[in-house]
């Protein structure tokens, strides 16, 4: 089956018909026919909205990224499915996803599939507490600094502290 004429192709115009063919070259594949055997699965790296998530080397500085994408709004509704196609440096070459939006190569769908890729890579380079030896003990405490203060204390709740955690990871990026 040639990439012009793959079950998804033949549903779209001719005009959408003609980029998308211009994405596919790019992958060298169509990311629509690749079967479960081609790609990794690990639900670990994938947890949340999206659903049977995968990934295929497709050369050896980019990657396909593949998924189904459930709808935030409605439940009921059947997923759409998307995929981009990045270099291993995070640059996105191609993407596509079958909502309505999505033959204008950007779409909430693939945004998402793509946060959630920077966002398993952020987590991934974070140290945990349990990465380090006895690091969750607390240290043995002689004296007890009081802050006379108010202004050096921290009331931050801990969503807070976890946003401006995010905050710094993405800023480092």
């Amino acid at each position: 089956m040639t990439h012009d004429q793959t079950d998804y192709a033949a549903t779209l115009c001719v005009k959408d018909q003609a980029r998308y063919s211009e994405k596919v070259a790019l992958c060298g594949v169509d990311p629509f026919e690749l079967r479960e055997s081609d790609c990794v699965r690990d639900v670990n790296l994938w947890p949340g909205w999206m659903r049977e998530p995968s990934v295929k080397e497709v050369s050896s500085d980019s990657v396909i990224l593949k998924t189904k994408v459930n709808h935030s709004q409605s439940l009921n509704r059947q997923p759409v499915d998307s995929w981009a196609l990045c270099k291993c440096d995070g640059k996105v070459v191609a993407a596509h996803c079958t909502c309505m939006a999505g033959n204008g190569d950007a779409c909430s769908d693939v945004a998402a599939l793509l946060f959630y890729v920077e966002y398993g890579v952020c987590v991934r380079q974070e140290r945990s507490c349990t990465d380090s030896a006895n690091s969750w003990l607390p240290m043995h405490i002689r004296k007890l600094d009081v802050r006379p203060n108010i202004a050096e204390m921290d009331f931050a709740s801990s969503t807070m502290k976890k946003t401006t955690i995010r905050c710094r990871c993405q800023c480092s990026s």
